[in-house]
């Protein structure tokens, strides 16, 4: 579980060189968010040590969203800051449907990983399971993650379109 504070302790799970020896889950204290770290996963922190506790927490202050994108839910920070998975691990963040933007279909959701060196988001490849409102997407690094939805207005292609020099009557 994630205790209290929203940090695992890991450390009878791993290995001095960083291997996880069996599967491990942690969790938000919110329940939003579930890590799934599996067995032989090699964990490691910003200098190479071996991990000893994950955590997923809420991020306090706000991260400004890509243009025309809005954050569904809220941002969270996983930690500790800087760690590295060999092979990637499994993130699971949930929804509430109440709170998609008029016009963007669940199918359309992903989920976004926020670079604070650089201050952007950066799409990840995420799958949407609409039952259970869970979208999962494979980290190889902890840092800030949320759900997105990208609010583009409408936009059409036109398809065998063409113009004449012939006038229309009213009513045609």
């Amino acid at each position: 579980g994630g205790g209290l504070t929203g940090n695992t302790n890991i450390t009878e799970y791993i290995t001095s060189d960083g291997r996880i020896t069996e599967d491990v889950t942690a969790e938000s204290v919110d329940k939003m968010v579930e890590l799934h770290i599996p067995e032989d996963t090699i964990g490691l922190n910003r200098v190479g040590q071996p991990l000893y506790y994950v955590s997923a927490k809420v991020q306090d202050e706000p991260l400004l969203p890509p243009e025309q994108c809005e954050v569904i839910g809220l941002v969270y920070n996983l930690g500790p800051v800087g760690a590295t998975f060999d092979p990637s691990i499994n993130i699971n963040i949930e929804y509430d449907e109440s709170e998609l933007p008029q016009g963007v279909t669940e199918k359309n959701l992903i989920i976004g990983t926020y670079s604070s060196g650089d201050e952007h988001w950066t799409d990840l490849d995420s799958l949407v399971d609409p039952d259970s409102n869970i979208v999962t997407t494979e980290v190889n690094h902890f840092s800030y993650f949320a759900i997105l939805a990208y609010t583009y207005p409408a936009s059409f292609v036109l398809n065998d379109f063409s113009l004449t020099n012939e006038k229309i009557i009213l009513g045609e």
